[in-house]
């Protein structure tokens, strides 16, 4: 193989890897362009010619599986076609199934929308505690092992589910009888930031996505002017002369 002809297979396979690497790019900017999530990983929420979707991309640890769910308005009365699952907003009966849910949706004021939830005890928000002892949250089994009987009678239209490593059985079977299921990963989320914006996930759920966007935006600039002063604060103690 003389020279030349090694220089432009050179040149041929860098132009390929450049053209590759700006395709990529190109995709990831007109998703990120879509996109209403700027810190979380394991979900988002895109709106797309007139369709807003709500998708899951880390529903438990080591999952490979991604959920999405078109969002419909109620108040729609538009015939819709799809092959995904719908989800009607917002909603007025849901179970929720981690302690992690209980302050995202006090902070939108939607508690009394709670029908359900497993192993009540380890609540201990005063709010939804008082809807516990007046009974108007049931208890429904252990987060492990769901009473799905109870659980059905409660006709909630939501279930929103919580797992460690594995789709859980006891949801898999709700789901079979008509009751949408979806799965909440923020405890996977591996920054405080990541963590707070699945508020939007439940704001997306109570129609209240402008509440959860202003919520979140107040918990955003509180944390980064926090940490902004902690590193004011190091610095100040790393260079600041010392008085003998």
């Amino acid at each position: 193989m003389n020279n030349n002809f090694s220089k432009i297979l050179l040149v041929t396979f860098l132009s390929i890897i450049v053209s590759c690497q700006k395709n990529n790019k190109e995709i990831d900017n007109n998703y990120s362009l879509k996109s209403k999530i700027k810190y979380a990983k394991g979900f988002d929420i895109i709106n797309e010619n007139g369709s807003k979707k709500l998708i899951i991309k880390t529903a438990y640890q080591n999952s490979n599986n991604v959920f999405k769910y078109i969002i419909r308005n109620k108040q729609n009365k538009k015939t819709i076609t799809t092959n995904g699952t719908v989800i009607s907003t917002p909603i007025r009966k849901i179970v929720v199934t981690s302690t992690t849910h209980i302050p995202m949706v006090e902070l939108l004021n939607e508690e009394t929308s709670i029908v359900g939830f497993p192993y009540s005890k380890y609540i201990s928000s005063k709010k939804t505690r008082k809807l516990i002892e007046e009974n108007k949250i049931i208890e429904i089994g252990k987060e492990s092992s769901l009473n799905t009987e109870i659980l059905l009678n409660l006709q909630p239209e939501l279930v929103v589910g919580y797992s460690v490593s594995s789709a859980d059985k006891s949801l898999t079977t709700i789901k079979k009888a008509g009751i949408n299921v979806i799965y909440n990963g923020d405890w996977l989320e591996e920054t405080p930031l990541g963590r707070a914006e699945w508020i939007k996930f439940f704001g997306v759920l109570f129609d209240k996505e402008k509440e959860a966007d202003s919520i979140f935006n107040s918990i955003e600039k509180n944390y980064l002017n926090a940490k902004k002063l902690l590193y004011q604060q190091k610095a100040n103690l790393l260079f600041c002369p010392v008085q003998l």
